[in-house]
């Protein structure tokens, strides 16, 4: 799951926390959360918490492969969502993150 790693949520409180968004979501976060777990892995950096340099690395590598903003969008999001389960601060909101995704978005 996104936030199989925390291991102070119950079983019953990742139900929950799934049941909070629509299946699709949640299916998608998962898919977007492993990618990055995955380039984080080879980027030889921890995905949780994440620095903002390791998620503007990722952006940027995404955008060179040529991934739609909407993948991008959607990614960033799980991001978010895996930081906020785990009680911890939002990188997505980091000034260098911003910029880099504001440049994304606008090439």
């Amino acid at each position: 799951t996104v936030v199989a790693a925390d291991a102070a949520l119950t079983d019953a409180e990742l139900r929950y926390v799934a049941a909070a968004r629509a299946a699709n979501t949640v299916r998608g976060y998962r898919s977007d959360w492993a990618e990055f777990i995955s380039w984080c892995t080879g980027a030889n950096t921890e995905p949780l918490p994440a620095d903002p340099a390791a998620i503007t690395g990722y952006l940027t590598t995404l955008a060179e492969r040529g991934a739609k903003v909407g993948t991008m969008s959607r990614r960033l999001s799980a991001i978010k969502f895996a930081h906020s389960v785990h009680d911890l601060p939002d990188p997505t909101t980091n000034a260098r993150v911003l910029a880099v995704w504001e440049g994304i978005r606008r090439t």
